[in-house]
């Protein structure tokens, strides 16, 4: 190994182990001491680490070709316990104390650090120098209510030594992002994923995040303040931003709003039979189905939703509405979707509030425009107007009848949303969904002239289907986060009998 790369080895070997401390040093409370090198050979000959004010520094020996590099870690502030004359003695147990009996979810069988995944960040230190940064919301909820997810950026870097830029790259590497750390407290604390799976406890803590952007859901309205801390790590320069969500100022800063407020009345449809009729909205329209709701709205055409094609409802423009299934409600959708041409469109699909059970919507038999073609829950069109809208979806299972397993005879193109015709605006969000057996799943645009696209999945899985589990396209904002995108470990990749998939991606 070169003596540059094994350098640049054992840099990250160090970071690993010990690193920049503010962030590393375990919360108040916690027993766990951060780990430290203790000792260091290579080729038997000691390196020596020294503790600077910006991280380590090392005396390496000259060898051109290390061959044998060993190591010893220990606690970096280590407790010395009293002498002793005898043998040490075996810590005692206490009588009641509790059994690991290998059930803890919590641990995921990932093991367990002695963090929470409440907040790992301890409060951030005070910043160093002239440097500074501000905050930025490149897209959020247009609707602004919650679950909001907001896609945030540091800009404006001043006073550090890294440049923004290098010739001749036209700016589009930019080696700030690799040589400025940023670390984010999104001010929602006690946020936690519930997706992931085998994963450290403090992994699964949505309140904080690292890098230039980041992403992050607000589940409950009100307001929020969001801190941004900066590290250069050559130069031991340090920024904080702020940035307060908050206010009715119209704004893209505003407080995130309360759903009950943003679809008052009959702007809510709420479908099934709910387990505490208390969750259901004042004035919202009831169905004791999906199938009641399609012919209802068929021929009364409430909400001004008039039928497209007889396989979709066209949402004409300034339409907020908000479809609530009943918790533990499962129906297997046999009619069209919806359907957005118009500007702009608010569409919030959700479960009821509180419920003890997710409801189930199987998709596997809504019409399409031909016997060989999927229908889609929601479709974004363009018409002359290219339509500006706000898709949400959080809490419900959606499931289709695609086995990758067996790769069985099926309608594909069943997706939860389209949106791939025209020079359309979205903003799609994704939370809490769970999905299989699904054709392209989700697609955010197919069009990638428009710079507002949006595709967000947060706090989801998706697995088992059969072209893709998503689709990306021309989207312009993307975030995957606290999410699983798993494909059954049995799938075949021979591809539907009925037609080729659009692309198989098994």
């Amino acid at each position: 190994m070169p003596i540059n790369k094994f350098r640049d080895f054992l840099y990250a070997l160090a970071d690993a182990l010990d690193g920049f401390e503010a962030i590393k040093r375990p919360p108040e409370g916690c027993e766990t001491s951060p780990l430290a090198l203790t000792s260091l050979t290579l080729d038997g000959v000691a390196v020596t680490p020294e503790k600077t004010n910006t991280g380590w520094s090392y005396t390496v020996p000259s060898s051109a070709s290390p061959q044998k590099l060993e190591w010893s870690v220990g606690a970096a502030n280590p407790v010395e316990d009293e002498p002793s004359d005898g043998e040490p003695e075996e810590p005692a147990l206490e009588e009641d104390a509790p059994v690991d009996d290998g059930e803890d979810a919590a641990s995921d069988d990932a093991g367990d650090t002695g963090l929470s995944p409440a907040d790992p960040w301890p409060e951030f230190p005070s910043p160093s120098g002239d440097a500074s940064a501000e905050i930025v919301i490149r897209r959020r909820n247009p609707g602004k209510f919650a679950p909001d997810g907001m896609f945030f950026e540091v800009t404006n870097l001043q006073g550090f030594d890294t440049p923004a830029a290098h010739a001749p790259t036209n700016n589009l590497y930019n080696p700030q992002f690799h040589d400025i750390e940023v670390f984010w407290d999104f001010g929602d604390p006690g946020s936690v994923y519930s997706a992931p799976v085998h994963t450290l406890p403090e992994h699964k803590n949505r309140n904080v995040a690292k890098g230039h952007q980041a992403f992050h859901v607000y589940r409950q309205p009100g307001s929020y303040t969001v801190t941004a801390f900066l590290v250069e790590m050559s130069s031991g320069k340090t920024a904080t931003a702020t940035l307060t969500i908050s206010g009715e100022t119209g704004a893209i800063t505003d407080a995130v709003k309360d759903p009950d407020d943003v679809y008052a009345g009959n702007k809510t449809i709420f479908i099934g039979t709910p387990e505490d009729p208390a969750n259901v909205p004042d004035g919202a329209l009831t169905f004791p189905s999906y199938q009641a709701m399609h012919d209802a709205l068929n021929k009364t055409q409430a909400m001004s939703i008039s039928p497209l094609g007889g396989w979709y409802y066209d949402f004409p423009g300034g339409i907020d509405a908000r479809l609530m299934f009943a918790g533990g409600h499962d129906e297997e959708l046999t009619e069209g979707g919806f359907a957005c041409r118009h500007d702009p469109n608010q569409l919030f699909f959700c479960s009821e509030p509180g419920s003890s059970v997710r409801p189930v919507l199987r998709p596997s038999n809504m019409k399409g425009p031909s016997d060989s073609a999927g229908a889609h829950i929601l479709t974004v069109y363009h018409n002359s107007i290219n339509p500006r809208t706000c898709a949400v979806f959080q809490g419900v299972d959606v499931v289709g009848n695609w086995d990758p397993t067996i790769e069985n005879d099926i309608v594909l193109d069943k997706t939860i949303v389209r949106s791939v015709y025209g020079k359309t605006e979205v903003y799609l969000l994704v939370d809490d969904i769970v999905s299989s057996g699904l054709s392209l799943t989700l697609t955010g645009t197919g069009d990638g002239t428009n710079e507002q696209n949006t595709a967000f999945i947060h706090d989801s899985h998706i697995r088992d289907w059969a072209n893709f589990g998503y689709y990306g396209g021309g989207t312009a904002y993307a975030a995957v986060c606290g999410s699983r995108i798993t494909q059954n470990p049995l799938a075949l990749h021979g591809g539907a009998k009925i037609r080729p998939p659009l692309h198989h991606n098994n």
